[in-house]
């Protein structure tokens, strides 16, 4: 695919996209976000302060700017979550095999509980 078709793809979806979502630098996000008001923009920002980036929500339907801004810090604590439970996972196949050539049965016991607790946890906080 050329370069032309892949800015020509970018611009379809861009049009039919309510809001585009940016991640840009924490030190750049006011100025982006004054920048896109002048423009007739709607934007909102979600960053973590001691972030090097944030997300910049933009688009000219407020109602939808402000949905994906809302909806993106729990969408990133879900991410989070996802991948403490594949380390929880990674850990509990790590101690089966170490059963298999003669380790704990009960430590094996413990890591299948912690995998299920962090499942379980993880699976409410989003119900």
């Amino acid at each position: 695919m050329s370069a032309i078709e892949r800015e020509d793809f970018l611009s379809f979806v861009t049009s039919k996209a309510s809001t585009t979502i940016y991640t840009v630098p924490t030190a750049d996000i006011q100025s982006i976000t004054q920048e896109a008001s002048k423009h007739k923009f709607h934007a909102k920002t979600v960053f973590d302060d001691d972030a090097e980036e944030g997300f910049l929500v933009i688009g000219q339907d407020e109602t939808a700017v402000k949905k994906v801004a809302n909806i993106l810090p729990n969408q990133r604590e879900l991410c989070r979550r996802e991948q403490a439970l594949k380390i929880k996972e990674k850990e509990l196949e790590e101690q089966k095999a170490d059963v298999a050539k003669g380790g704990s049965a009960l430590r094996v016991a413990a890591g299948g509980a912690v995998v299920g607790a962090v499942g379980t946890w993880a699976g409410l906080a989003f119900a």
